[in-house]
């Protein structure tokens, strides 16, 4: 890569001697601002990237605030990291600090020395950095971005307002550090009052986004032995784990290890737990900010922090509600940023050409068992219905197209059957419900949310249920079966075995047909 630089601006230089009194063509603050406001941040991409810098700068703390004053609301990031003496602040609030192709440090987050002014640009027209580092006296510095406008010019001012430094107050108290600043949110408030109660509730749920979101990129950071302590709002953040690793129904497959020219990347697929393994706030929790759906696909981490959180890196594969349990981790140096075409913020990368077809072979395997797991769970239903007729749905396969029709062979279907006139009037009702079943319906709102649809009898009171397998006996009695032949039917039902008590009672205790009585 260094070779590659020398190349490239050896001609350069012998160009620039050869032209006598060149004309310089340096941009106009607003314009270039303006464009450098509108690269496609949102709030949390922006306040990752500011977190990046803390994390480079060795921080083992950061602190988010969000304050609400209506327009004259502003957010901070503060942290305990190595700080900054004068000249490396003016340094680092220059556009374009740093040549991105340059090599960095193994652990570095940053690339392009663009992250602390065009994060913060795309949230605020005032930036306001306040640092120190071990043994240096505290230095600020400010972009007025309206300052700059008018004066046409990039003039950093000294000054940080009285707000500013209030934010700095816990950092000015660590022995080095810094506190980023953004005043005038005029993108995330506008000229809001401060008694707008919606603008205030938005503002909150901006920042509850945030939390969300650094619990997921920098999931890696807040565990482990020697964890980073981040905090919003006050409230110190937990890790968003997306491949649910200690959770004992995940599947981890092998990893593997690709390659191409003298370049790696080690891939780690994950098949998490079917929802009915979890519980409501495990479910909940692993969905993540998007939900099962979008989360699905490839997670690809730089140096441990997360870049992209699901999708199929355009491989040709699309979602689907099935494949929602596949996660795939894929692990970057930030050496490969340019091969993987890493953006500005940080937030899109894409493979290269050269382990696109090895990449997919891994994500079909991956979603093969994902799907399987589905599959699986069907087959375990089919086989007790098959086993003894217990299940009272059973789906067949024609024409084409799977069919659901009540279970003919149900010991109570059968015990209605037997009590009616050739069994007319209630085949008729079954073949109703069978043909007006809203399959459709079902599956779209089981699709959206699976925890919320309900096992079969679990609102259904001990004492409630206790009495419908009493008369499921005595109708299981009346087809012809014997006592022990009920019990076995009724003891299959999904429902009896998470009450084996009844089942007990019932056996011990059987209710006497009529007739008997």
């Amino acid at each position: 890569m260094l070779t590659h630089e020398k190349t490239y601006v050896a001609p350069v230089e012998r160009l620039a001697k050869s032209v006598e009194n060149p004309d310089r063509a340096a941009p106009h603050p607003a314009a270039l601002i303006e464009a450098m406001r509108s690269l496609g941040y949102t709030l949390e991409t922006a306040v990752a990237d500011l977190v990046d810098n803390s994390i480079s700068h060795g921080a083992t703390h950061v602190r988010i605030q969000f304050d609400w004053a209506g327009q004259d609301s502003t957010l901070s990031i503060s942290d305990n990291g190595h700080g900054m003496d004068e000249p490396q602040l003016i340094e680092a609030m220059r556009p374009g600090t740093h040549n991105p192709r340059a090599d960095r440090a193994p652990q570095d987050l940053g690339r392009f020395g663009l992250g602390l002014k065009t994060a913060s640009f795309s949230q605020a027209s005032r930036l306001s950095v306040i640092t120190r580092a071990a043994g240096h006296a505290e230095a600020a510095r400010v972009w007025d971005l309206p300052f700059m406008a008018a004066a046409n010019d990039w003039i950093l001012q000294r000054e940080a307002s009285e707000e500013a430094r209030r934010h700095a107050s816990w950092m000015l108290g660590q022995p080095s550090g810094t506190t980023v600043v953004w005043e005038r949110l005029d993108r995330l408030v506008g000229d809001a009052l401060s008694d707008n109660t919606n603008a205030h509730q938005a503002f909150l749920e901006a920042a509850d986004r945030v939390a969300k979101h650094l619990s997921m990129v920098f999931g890696e950071f807040l565990a482990g032995a020697n964890p980073v302590r981040f905090e919003v709002g006050n409230v110190k953040l937990g890790r968003w784990d997306p491949f649910m690793r200690d959770h004992v129904a995940t599947q981890i497959l092998p990893i593997e290890e690709l390659r191409w020219g003298h370049h790696s990347v080690a891939v780690q697929p994950y098949v998490l737990p079917h929802h009915s393994k979890l519980t409501k706030d495990e479910f909940e929790r692993a969905a993540g900010a998007k939900g099962w759906t979008a989360h699905q696909g490839f997670y690809i981490y730089r140096n441990n922090r997360l870049i992209s959180a699901g999708g199929w890196l355009s491989l040709g594969l699309t979602r689907d509600e099935h494949l929602k349990l596949a996660r795939i981790r894929i692990d970057l140096g930030n050496d490969l940023d340019f091969d993987w075409k890493l953006d500005v913020r940080k937030s899109v990368a894409s493979p290269p050409v050269a382990l696109r077809q090895e990449l997919r072979r891994i994500a079909r395997l991956t979603r093969e068992r994902a799907q399987e797991v589905y599959r699986h769970r069907g087959r375990q239903i089919l086989a007790v219905a098959s086993h003894d007729h217990s299940s009272v749905w059973e789906g067949r396969l024609m024409r084409g197209r799977t069919i659901f029709r009540v279970n003919r062979e149900h010991p109570v279907v059968q015990a209605l059957t037997a009590n009616d006139d050739g069994g007319r009037a209630v085949e008729a009702l079954l073949k109703l419900v069978e043909q007006t079943l809203p399959l459709a319906s079902i599956y779209i709102r089981h699709a959206e949310a699976p925890e919320e649809q309900p096992a079969p009898f679990d609102d259904t009171k001990d004492k409630q249920f206790g009495e419908m397998l009493s008369d499921l006996y005595l109708g299981v009695l009346a087809s012809g079966r014997s006592h022990q032949q009920a019990i076995a039917s009724l003891s299959a039902l999904s429902a009896s075995k998470k009450r084996p008590h009844l089942i007990a009672a019932l056996d011990a205790s059987p209710p006497v047909p009529k007739e008997l009585d």
